[in-house]
């Protein structure tokens, strides 16, 4: 576990502490929700970092959250370097606890009731599905194609993340010389891979292929950047066969620059495998065609209708289109209520 903690704060600052692991896609949801509420609350954001021993990697959060009220050293022992996760928090203001998926919730309410028995005012918020039941967090941010609901429920469309319009155009501008030798007009592409959600066969990724190679035809640049689960020989295909004159791949090494493609680009075609990816491309404004697969699990069909219905994704069918609508910003939508409703000055 590396913890982050920043300067201290002052002695009323509203404070956030993020618990991550560092990776994947709890960290963009968990952090990009607690970096949007360091800006509408003025809080001092702390992230730590937590690493599960292997031996309790399998056990359920029901399981880690009753054993800590009947285990000395629970949930420490768990964890790697678990004392440093519950160190102290400095100054008297008000605190969110925020984590995301079933490993951080049993933590996320264990720091909840130490900082609460400290004689802090602490709300305890948790992203995406907790596996614990809702009523024992002040707040659970859940996609709404999920389906769930409950009190304290606060559905989001699409995912939380850490890519704002502001950061897309802020990075555009940054990396533009970067990607100047690209002729306009030019398509951000972000291609994904298999998922549990969806079907992505063969035969898609060798129509994704073909399709990219008709764009190129058709006058564009294309700036592409794969995922961790895309298929590495499609991605290999893709640099053999597209012009490098016209076509940017992204080769993995250093920070991803997608934010500033996406500022870059015409238009966005993305694989329809991940939520988040689609999410984000919608945060840019610019028209988001989603290639589909060939099957998808009925929640990923009630995401792509709600995407549809708010103007920022069409299915592609071939054809790069141009329309506009209000970019996604889901992410400071619910930092603004957090904020109005556990991160104000106590009256």
């Amino acid at each position: 576990m590396t913890p982050k903690d920043s300067a201290p704060p002052t002695q009323t600052q509203p404070q956030v502490l993020c618990l991550t692991t560092g990776e994947g896609g709890t960290l963009a949801q968990a952090l990009g929700l607690a970096e949007a509420l360091q800006r509408h609350a003025g809080a001092h954001l702390i992230e730590r970092r937590f690493a599960i021993r292997r031996w309790a990697r399998r056990l359920p959060a029901a399981g880690w959250h009753r054993a800590s009220s009947v285990l000395p050293f629970w949930p420490e022992v768990a964890l790697q370097g678990g004392a440093a996760l519950f160190a102290p928090l400095p100054g008297r203001g008000p605190v969110a606890v925020i984590g995301a998926g079933r490993h951080a919730a049993p933590l996320v309410l264990e720091l909840t009731r130490r900082l609460r028995g400290a004689g802090r005012r602490v709300a305890s918020v948790m992203v995406l599905d907790p596996d614990l039941p809702f009523n024992l967090f002040d707040a659970v941010v859940l996609p709404q194609h999920d389906g769930l609901s409950g009190p304290n429920v606060l559905p989001v469309l699409g995912s939380l993340g850490r890519i704002t319009a502001i950061s897309i155009t802020q990075e555009a501008a940054r990396q533009a010389p970067r990607f100047a030798h690209l002729p306009q007009p030019r398509l951000a592409v972000l291609i994904g891979g298999p998922a549990r959600e969806v079907t992505w066969t063969e035969a898609d990724s060798a129509r994704l292929e073909q399709r990219l190679g008709a764009l190129v035809a058709a006058g564009w640049s294309l700036m592409i950047t794969p995922s961790p689960r895309s298929d590495p020989a499609l991605v290999k295909r893709l640099r053999h066969t597209l012009p490098e004159g016209r076509c940017w791949i992204w080769d993995g090494l250093g920070e991803n620059p997608y934010p500033a493609i996406l500022g870059l680009a015409k238009a966005v075609l993305v694989t329809e495998d991940s939520v988040n990816m689609v999410s984000e491309a919608a945060a840019s404004g610019r028209p988001v065609h989603a290639f589909r697969l060939s099957g998808r699990h009925p929640k990923m069909d009630r995401f792509h209708a709600a995407m549809l219905a708010q103007g920022a994704v069409r299915d592609y069918d071939g054809a790069i289109g141009d329309w506009s609508y209000r970019p996604l910003a889901e992410t400071d939508r619910i930092a603004a209520l957090l904020a109005a409703r556990h991160l104000t000055p106590a009256i």
